[in-house]
């Protein structure tokens, strides 16, 4: 009997974390931050300082004292010398006096140069554009005269402004992207602390003309997820024969989970039994994909998860994204996706939703997500949902997820939409 979608995701999650507690620190690497792209964080990352750890310019031109500018205009200007030219990389400088006659001095600097430090004379404590000056020379001297009163901190980056010291920067289980890495190198992290990648051993349970595409689709969708997939061939012959070339791919614990792909065939559900694996499921009330199988097998390391998929192209995505990635973002450590809830709409008319999606069944469809005159959001179904049929699939933008028991009518029913977007399968 076809137990509930519910069920059957609740024992994938459940066999999941139980592998999750059998870890002994080695599913955690550090790899340097230009090889963390895609991964998954496995730990909080906090920034060992605050940043930045200095006061910066942001723009080429000087570094000034604000004060010495409060009287500016351009019929009285404020004139400074140009003590020297200060670069990024540059040890600190101290502020200089002013000179004889109460010039203030001033230092010509680099966009992301630090600022002098010190007391004496006015604290250079601003900068100034260098196309909003003036500047000029006294002999072998340069000077330099604004117009107007600069702001205190104008065009400056306080130190300890941006990033707190012990600030999180990527949490534990997020999906590492650029800006991840643009905040870890801010903060002088170079690398990361990331899940290993997962290794997945995958057969065909039918032969490959026929499920060639299902192949492709399996091993690209794995790699979006990060993990890693040895296609071993069509699994063939009796039983006896089957158990035999899955046995030694568990044996050793070397893959993490097992998948197959083809349909559910009375000589691999033999070939489990041979295996001692443990069924958890054969038959889940979904649509489309009734006949998916998901089984542990014992192995001295514990226990490998094996997953049996349909033959259909479509099936076999639907299976994938709604039963095997979360069961790899639980493994993984990854985020679940958050779907929008949106309201359908047919196309040409407001049929019965009963005859395309069984009301006992959770059912999986292909569709486009809309907007209205009002600009609001709605999805509407791909009009060919047959699962061997990949070409409306293709051009979908999203999942839709229609629930056990939904109300029957199209006007009426509110979905789930999970847009094709790089992870954000559920």
């Amino acid at each position: 009997m076809a137990i509930r979608y519910s069920e059957a995701l609740g024992m994938i999650k459940s066999v999941a974390e139980d592998r999750i507690g059998q870890e002994d620190g080695r599913d955690i690497e550090v790899v340097p931050l230009e090889d963390a792209i895609g991964r998954t964080a496995g730990e909080d990352h906090v920034s060992p300082a605050a940043t930045p750890r200095f006061d910066a310019s942001t723009v080429d031109g000087y570094a000034i004292s604000s004060a010495a500018t409060a009287n500016a205009t351009k019929k009285w200007p404020v004139t400074f010398i140009v003590r020297g030219t200060i670069t990024s990389g540059e040890e600190p400088r101290n502020t200089l006096p002013s000179s004889g006659g109460g010039i203030p001095s001033c230092f010509e600097i680099k966009t992301g140069a630090r600022l002098p430090n010190g007391t004496t004379g006015h604290r250079l404590d601003a900068c100034v554009k260098a196309e909003d000056v003036v500047t000029t020379a006294f002999g072998s001297q340069k000077m330099m005269t604004v117009v107007e009163p600069i702001p205190t901190n104008a065009n400056k980056r306080t130190a300890g402004s941006d990033i707190r010291n012990g600030e999180v920067l990527l949490e534990k289980g997020d999906k590492i992207q650029p800006r991840h890495i643009m905040a870890l190198a801010s903060a002088g992290i170079t690398g990361a602390a990331v899940r290993r990648t997962l290794k997945i051993a995958m057969w065909s349970t039918a032969e490959l003309q026929t499920t060639g595409a299902s192949i492709y689709f399996l091993i690209a969708a794995f790699q979006e997820l990060g993990a890693h997939v040895d296609f071993k061939g069509v699994l063939e012959g009796s039983a006896d024969a089957q158990s035999k070339a899955i046995l030694p791919q568990i044996s050793n614990a070397a893959y993490d989970v097992v998948v197959t792909t083809g349909g559910v065939s009375k000589d691999l559900t033999m070939a489990l039994t041979t295996l001692n694996a443990r069924i958890r499921f054969d038959s889940v009330a979904i649509e489309p994909g009734r006949s998916v199988l998901f089984a542990t097998l014992p192995t001295c390391h514990g226990e490998t998860p094996l997953i049996a998929l349909p033959g259909s192209p479509v099936a076999t995505a639907a299976c994938f994204c709604f039963l095997v990635v979360p069961f790899v973002k639980q493994l993984s450590g990854d985020r679940q996706g958050v779907p929008k809830i949106l309201k359908m709409q047919a196309k040409h008319d407001f049929r019965d939703l009963s005859v395309s999606c069984p009301v006992q069944s959770d059912c999986f469809k292909h569709g486009w997500i809309q907007r209205n005159t009002r600009g609001e959001e709605y999805v509407q179904l791909s009009p060919d949902q047959n699962p061997a049929k990949v070409s409306h699939f293709a051009a979908s933008d999203c999942w839709v997820h229609v629930p056990r028991g939904h109300s029957g009518s199209y006007r009426d029913t509110l979905v789930y939409c999970y847009p094709h977007t790089p992870g954000n399968f559920i």
